[in-house]
C-alpha cells in the first residue's frame, strides 16, 4: 500500500507501529531525502494477505495521523495509472466541520474508492474511483443535487498534463457529461468557443454572501454554478458564476461591468480559460516597434548619462527605451518608443555643437562618408569656439561699429532696463512660429551643451532669443527674417551672432 500525506514528525518506527495490528504485515518503509535525511511524507507499508491490506484501508484511510489526515491507497507500478479516467471533480461543498474522513464516507458506498483529496479553502473535493463507468455514474448522480444545504456541481477531472484536447495522441479518450447527462467527448469539444457561459466578477464586498451574489445576478438567467473566495489582502471578495446559456452571461456582463454594489465599483467580465489568458499574456509581452535616432561625431567623454539629462527637458509622447554610447564607436543611439519623439530629438540635436564638434543625427544608419560631418562645417565651429569665451561687454563694444547687413549697431540693454520687454519671457517673434524654429535650429549650432546645458531648455532659450530680437534687431522681423536667410553665405556674420548670442547666455545666468 501507498500511505501520502504523512506529518513530517511521524517516523519509520511510527508507521510500523500504527499497522502492527495486522498479522500479515511483512515491512514498513518511509521515503526520506538522501542530503537531509527528512521524511518527503510519504511511504509503503507492505502485506502478505490482500484482505489485511483492504480491511488496513477501510479502517485506517483518512483518520489523524500526528497533524495530518493520511490517505492510503494500492500502489501501482510506474506512470501508467489508468484511475485517472476515473478521478471525479466536486466543488461548492460545504465545508462546515468536513474533514477528509467524513468526505470519504460521505460517498464511498457508490463504489470502489480508491484515493481522495479535499481542499476546504477552495470548497473543492476530487474522488478517484476504480472503475470509470463509477466515475461517470457518480457524475450522472451528484451533479446539480444538494447534499448538506449546497448544490455540488460534478464532472469528470482532466489532470492539467492531458489538457490539449486538440492533440490526437492523447493516450486516454477522456470524456465529460453535458447538463443533460449525456456523455460527451472532449476532443471534439471547442475549447475556443465564444459562447461562454462563465462569467468573472472581482471587486465585491469582503463579506458578500452566495445569496446575495445569487440576488446579484439571477435576474439574468438561470444559475448552476457560483464560486466565490475572500481576500483577506485587499479586504474583498471575487467570484466565478456559471450560467444556463450563453445570452444570460452577455447580459449579466453588459449590464454589471463597472456598476457599483454596496459602495464599491465591481468588474464583471467574460471568464477566460487558461489557454486565454496565456495567449492575451503573451500578446502584452510582445516587442513593440521602436525608432532609433542614431548619432554621430560624439566626442568621447559625452556617455548616455548627459542624454538622460537632455532630454528631461522634453515632453515626450512616449520614452527612450535604450540608450547605446560605446566610446570611440560611431554606432551610438537612441532608441525611442514612438517615431514622433525620435523625429522631434532629431531636429533638436542635428548640427549643435557639443564639446566643439557638430553632432550629427539620423533616423537611418550612416555609412562612414555620410556620417563625417563637412569640412566647412568643422571650420566654422573652430572659427566659432575661439570666440566662445569673448566677454560680453566686449562682443557689443566689439561689432559697434561694424556695417554687417541686416544686423543693426545696437548696444545690448541690461536685462529689466529695456523700456519695452523688461523680462524679454515673451516677445516679438512668439507670434511667428517657423521663424522662431528656424532661429532656434541656428542657435543649438552655437550652444555647448556641456558648457551652458540649461540654456537650451525651450523656454530659456525663448528667453534668449527675445533678448536678441530686441537688442540686436530693434524688434525688425522683417531685418531678423534676412538675417536667418544670409547665415550660411556670411561667416563673419555668424560669427557676431554667436557671441552676441553666448554673451546672452551669461548675461541671463545660464551657465554651469
Amino acid at each position: 500500500l501507498y500511505v501520502g500525506d504523512l506529518d513530517s514528525c511521524v517516523s519509520e518506527v511510527a508507521l510500523k507501529k500504527l499497522f502492527s495490528g495486522y498479522k500479515s504485515l511483512l515491512s514498513v518503509k518511509l521515503c526520506c531525502s538522501p542530503s537531509t535525511k527528512q521524511s518527503l511524507g510519504y511511504g509503503y507499508v507492505n502485506f502478505s494477505d490482500e484482505n489485511d491490506a483492504q480491511r488496513a484501508i477501510e479502517d485506517l484511510n483518512y483518520t489523524k495521523v500526528s497533524n495530518k489526515e493520511i490517505r492510503i491507497m494500492p500502489y501501482m507500478k510506474g506512470k501508467n495509472k489508468s484511475f485517472m479516467s476515473a478521478n471525479v471533480f466536486v466543488s461548492n461543498l460545504n465545508n462546515d466541520k468536513l474533514t477528509l474522513r467524513g468526505f470519504y464516507e460521505k460517498f464511498k458506498h457508490f463504489g470502489t474508492v480508491l484515493s481522495c483529496k479535499l481542499e476546504l479553502g477552495k470548497r473543492q473535493g476530487f474522488i478517484s474511483f476504480k472503475d470509470k463507468d463509477t466515475a461517470e455514474k457518480f457524475v450522472k448522480t451528484y451533479n446539480s443535487r444538494v447534499v448538506d444545504g449546497s448544490k455540488l456541481h460534478c464532472s469528470i477531472h482532466i489532470p492539467k498534463s492531458m489538457r490539449n484536447f486538440s492533440s490526437a495522441t492523447s493516450e486516454y479518450d477522456h470524456e465529460s457529461l453535458n447538463q443533460n447527462g449525456s456523455v460527451i467527448s472532449l476532443k471534439t469539444t471547442e475549447l475556443n468557443d465564444q459562447k461562454f457561459t462563465q462569467i468573472y466578477v472581482k471587486g465585491l464586498p469582503f463579506n458578500v454572501t452566495e445569496e446575495e451574489i445569487n440576488d446579484l445576478f439571477s435576474p439574468y438567467g438561470t444559475i448552476t454554478e457560483i464560486y466565490k473566495e475572500s481576500v483577506t489582502d485587499f479586504k474583498s471578495s471575487w467570484c466565478f458564476v456559471t450560467f444556463k446559456d450563453h445570452s444570460s452571461a452577455v447580459n449579466a456582463v453588459a449590464t454589471c461591468h463597472k456598476i457599483t454594489y454596496k459602495g464599491r465599483k465591481i468588474t464583471c467580465v467574460k471568464a477566460l480559460k487558461k489557454a486565454e489568458r496565456q495567449s492575451n499574456f503573451s500578446a502584452s509581452k510582445q516587442v513593440k516597434p521602436t525608432t532609433k535616432l542614431y548619432i554621430y561625431n560624439l566626442h568621447e567623454s559625452v556617455n548616455e548619462n548627459f542624454f538622460k539629462l537632455f532630454l528631461r527637458q522634453y515632453k515626450l509622447e512616449g520614452q527612450a527605451t535604450k540608450f547605446s554610447f560605446n566610446r570611440g564607436h560611431k554606432g551610438n543611439y537612441i532608441e525611442f518608443e514612438n517615431y514622433s519623439d525620435a523625429k522631434a530629438i532629431h531636429q533638436k540635436l542635428n548640427g549643435v555643437t557639443l564639446y566643439g564638434l557638430v553632432l550629427k543625427t539620423s533616423l537611418d544608419k550612416l555609412d562612414n562618408n555620410d556620417a563625417t560631418p563637412s569640412s566647412h562645417e568643422t571650420k566654422a565651429v573652430r572659427a566659432n569656439s575661439n570666440n566662445a569665451t569673448v566677454p560680453f561687454t566686449k562682443v557689443s563694444e566689439q561689432h559697434e561699429s561694424k556695417s554687417i547687413p541686416h544686423l543693426p549697431s545696437t548696444n545690448f540693454h541690461p536685462i529689466g532696463h529695456h523700456p519695452h520687454h523688461p523680462q524679454f519671457i515673451d516677445g516679438p517673434i512668439e507670434s511667428n512660429e517657423q521663424l522662431l524654429s528656424d532661429l532656434e535650429k541656428i542657435s543649438l549650432r552655437y550652444i555647448d551643451f556641456l558648457k551652458y546645458p540649461s540654456a537650451t531648455r525651450p523656454r530659456n532659450l525663448k528667453k534668449i532669443l527675445n533678448y536678441l530680437v530686441v537688442t540686436l534687431w530693434d524688434n525688425n522681423i522683417d531685418s531678423v527674417k534676412e538675417s536667418v536667410s544670409g547665415f550660411e553665405k556670411n561667416p563673419e556674420f555668424s560669427n557676431i551672432f554667436k557671441e552676441r548670442l553666448i554673451g546672452a547666455i551669461k548675461l541671463f545666468g545660464f551657465e554651469r
